[in-house]
């Protein structure tokens, strides 16, 4: 059954939505690793997990090996329906981005509360070079967006 679509604002964010993203594809992943993917300092890759878990989002495992203390992370079945349903909320959108009614932007010829959101998905997207040709309809509001750098 496909999860329901629904945008979440905790994994939002673009560097959230990346870890959240690496975490669906594997079932644990090594803070080294999830420090290189967001490209994230040790500081703010830690405040970004503590924030996932104590949403119940992921779940961290800490273990000493030799004299190193080594961190990893996986995602809960809430973080999983959580990406997911965020997933299909975007997919729902590029749907209704294509639909003949939409003008230049979301909703028309003016720019509404819909863009304003995009526009941090544009940054986001644009910082990370992510791969936007799953959604060629952002991908053109994407561009079209004057980000100011």
């Amino acid at each position: 059954m496909p999860e329901p679509a629904r945008f979440d604002e905790l994994i939002h964010p673009s560097t959230r939505l990346t870890l959240v993203a690496t975490l669906a594809a594997a079932d644990w992943a090594e803070f080294g690793y999830l420090k290189e993917r967001a490209g994230l300092s040790d500081s703010a890759l830690s405040k970004q997990l503590t924030i996932l878990e104590e949403a119940g989002y992921l779940h961290t495992e800490r273990r000493l090996e030799g004299s190193r203390h080594r961190v990893r992370a996986r995602l809960t079945d809430a973080g999983r329906h959580a990406y997911l349903g965020h997933i299909a909320a975007l997919n729902a959108l590029e749907a209704h981005l294509k639909s003949p009614q939409t003008g230049r932007y979301c909703q028309g010829d003016q720019v509404t509360i819909a863009d304003i959101c995009l526009a941090g998905h544009a940054a986001g997207a644009s910082y990370f070079k992510a791969d936007l040709a799953p959604y060629p309809t952002n991908r053109q509001f994407f561009f079209s967006v004057d980000l100011g750098y």
